[in-house]
C-alpha cells in the first residue's frame, strides 16, 4: 500500500459500511427504514427500477408497497473507490443479486447489478452519506439457488465501520461504544481492554502511534452461532506510516459479535487479535 491508499483507506471501509447498510434494509425484515434513511443526504439523488428523482421520499415512496418478507441477497463482487476531494468521493459497484418473492410463481430471480454512488463527508462522523445512487443490470445473474447472505453482509458492515474508525483521523471512545457490547472484552498484544477507561488508553496509546494507518482483509468467514449471534475470523494485512517510513504487518482477527436488527449495527462482545507477522 502506498502513502494515499494509506491516508483514505479508512473512507473507503466506511463507504462500504454505509453501503452494506443500505442492502440490509432488504435482507433483515426488521432492519427499520430510518436505518437507511440516516445514511441518504436530504437531496439525495437515485435512479433504480422502482423510480428516479431526489430526497429520502423517493427512497420512502419506492419501498412502501414492497413486501417485508421477500428473501433478497447482495453479494458484492467488484467495488471501485475514487477520492475526489476532501469531502466528496465515489465508488462503483458490482453485485449478484437473488430474491425469491418477487417472481409470482416463486421461482429465484438473479441478476448482476451495478451501483455508482456518490459519497459525501459528515463533518461529525466518519461515515459519508450517499448523495447519489444509481442502480443498473448490467448481465443475468449467475446464481441458481437462493442462499441468505444477511450475517455475512452485517458482519462485514460491523468490520468496515471498525476499521474506518481505528484507521480514520479522529477516533473516540463515544464512537467505538456504540459497536461494543456491554460486556465486551477485546484482546490485543498490546493488552486486554474489558472497560471504557482501558479502551480511552488504547486509543490514546498504541491505536495513536501511526500518523495513518489501513486495513486489508483476507480470508474472511462468517459462522452464525443462532440467529442473533455470528462470528468472525479474518486475516488483516495491516500498513502504518511511521517517521521513517511505511511499515506492514498482518494479524488474524476472531470476533464474536451479536445482533440487534433494530441498531445501526450489530455489536462486538469478544474480540482477539494474533500477530501472524510482526511489525516491521
Amino acid at each position: 500500500m502506498d502513502e494515499t491508499t494509506i491516508r483514505n483507506g479508512h473512507r473507503h471501509h466506511a463507504a462500504l459500511a454505509q453501503l452494506l447498510r443500505w442492502y440490509l434494509y432488504y435482507e433483515e425484515p426488521k432492519a427499520p427504514i430510518e436505518n437507511v434513511l440516516d445514511l441518504l443526504a436530504d437531496d439525495v439523488y437515485m435512479k433504480m427500477a422502482a423510480g428516479e428523482g431526489r430526497g429520502k421520499e423517493l427512497f420512502v415512496a419506492a419501498n412502501a408497497g414492497v413486501p417485508r418478507d421477500w428473501q433478497n441477497a447482495h453479494m458484492i463482487v467488484d467495488d471501485q473507490f475514487e477520492v475526489i476531494d476532501a469531502k466528496t468521493s465515489a465508488m462503483t459497484v458490482e453485485i449478484e443479486y437473488s430474491n425469491v418473492g418477487a417472481e409470482t410463481d416463486g421461482s429465484l430471480r438473479a441478476a448482476r447489478l451495478r451501483y455508482e454512488i456518490g459519497l459525501t463527508a459528515q463533518a461529525d462522523s466518519v461515515l459519508p452519506l450517499v448523495s447519489s445512487l444509481t442502480a443498473s443490470p448490467i448481465a443475468e445473474g449467475a446464481t441458481t439457488e437462493f442462499s441468505a447472505v444477511y450475517a455475512d453482509n452485517r458482519c462485514a458492515s460491523l468490520l468496515h465501520y471498525w476499521v474506518a474508525l481505528i484507521d480514520g483521523p479522529s477516533t473516540s471512545v463515544e464512537t467505538l461504544t456504540e459497536i461494543l457490547a456491554d460486556d465486551f472484552a477485546l484482546e490485543f498484544s498490546s493488552g486486554s481492554i474489558a472497560d471504557i477507561e482501558q479502551l480511552q488508553r488504547w486509543i490514546e496509546g498504541p491505536a495513536a502511534a501511526f500518523e495513518a494507518t489501513n486495513h486489508r482483509f483476507e480470508n474472511l468467514g462468517v459462522t452464525a452461532i443462532d440467529e442473533r449471534s455470528f462470528v468472525i475470523d479474518v486475516d488483516m494485512e495491516w500498513a502504518g506510516i511511521a517517521t521513517d517510513g511505511i511499515v506492514t504487518a498482518r494479524t488474524r482477527h476472531h470476533w464474536k459479535v451479536v445482533d440487534n436488527p433494530l441498531d445501526r449495527f450489530a455489536k462486538i462482545k469478544t474480540m482477539t487479535a494474533e500477530i501472524l507477522r510482526e511489525v516491521g
